[in-house]
C-alpha cells in the first residue's frame, strides 16, 4: 500500500486553525442576517486560501455536546469541491439536517465542539489486517447500500478491526457475514479538533 499522496498536501496549524474558525463562524452565521458571510470572508483571505485548504478534498463535520454527546454528523466522500467550501457546507448540514437529531438550536452553539476529519482518497481493502485502527475509515458497499465509519469511532468504541467491519456493514443495512461479498474500501483521515476551555 502506498498512503503517501492520499492526504495530498497535509495541513499546516494555520490551516486547521482556520478551517476549524470557518466552521464555528458558519454555525454562529447561521442565526444571523447573512448566513453565507463566514464563506465569502474566507474566499477574501488571501493567506487562509492555501493550496491545502484549496485542494478538492473530502471531508466529515462532527457535532459534539460538551465534548462526548454526538449532536450531527454528516460529510462527503467527493473530491468535487474545495476543502474549506465543503468544511462551510458540511458543517451546516451536521447542524441543521443529519436527520439523527433536531436542528442545532442558537443556544447550544456554545455549548458544541467541532471536529473535522479530512479524508484521503478511498482504496480497495484486500486484507482485513491491512487495516490501520484510528487511522483508517471504513466504507461498506453492496447494490446500492452503503455505510461509512471515521476512524475515530472504532477507538471510541475500542473495537478490533472484525467489529469495524461488523459495525460498517450495520450501518450500510448489509449482512456482516456476508461481508466478502460486498466492496470494502478504506481511507485515511487528518483530524482537525477545537480546544476549548471551561
Amino acid at each position: 500500500m502506498v498512503w503517501e499522496n492520499s492526504l495530498r498536501m497535509p495541513l499546516s496549524h494555520n490551516d486547521r486553525d482556520n478551517l476549524l474558525k470557518l466552521s464555528r463562524k458558519t454555525l454562529e452565521a447561521a442565526f444571523a442576517i447573512d448566513p453565507d458571510l463566514p464563506l465569502k470572508t474566507f474566499r477574501l483571505r488571501a493567506e487562509w486560501l492555501t493550496e491545502a485548504v484549496c485542494e478538492f478534498r473530502a471531508c466529515f463535520v462532527s457535532l459534539f455536546i460538551t465534548g462526548e454527546r454526538l449532536r450531527g454528523c454528516i460529510g462527503t466522500l467527493a473530491h468535487s469541491n474545495p476543502l474549506f467550501e465543503n468544511v462551510f457546507e458540511y458543517t451546516r448540514q451536521a447542524a441543521f439536517h443529519d436527520p439523527r437529531f433536531p436542528p442545532l438550536t442558537q443556544s447550544e452553539i456554545s455549548d458544541v465542539t467541532i471536529h473535522l476529519s479530512i479524508l484521503g482518497d478511498t482504496h480497495r481493502l484486500t486484507a482485513l489486517g491491512d487495516l490501520k485502527l484510528g487511522l483508517h475509515g471504513l466504507l461498506v458497499s453492496h447494490q446500492g447500500h452503503r455505510g461509512v465509519l471515521l476512524a475515530k469511532v472504532a477507538l471510541q468504541f475500542g473495537w478490533d478491526r472484525n467489529e469495524f467491519l461488523r459495525q460498517t456493514c450495520q450501518k450500510a443495512g448489509l449482512n456482516p457475514s456476508r461481508a466478502s461479498s460486498y466492496t470494502i474500501e478504506y481511507f485515511e483521515e487528518e483530524d482537525c479538533e477545537e480546544t476549548r476551555t471551561l
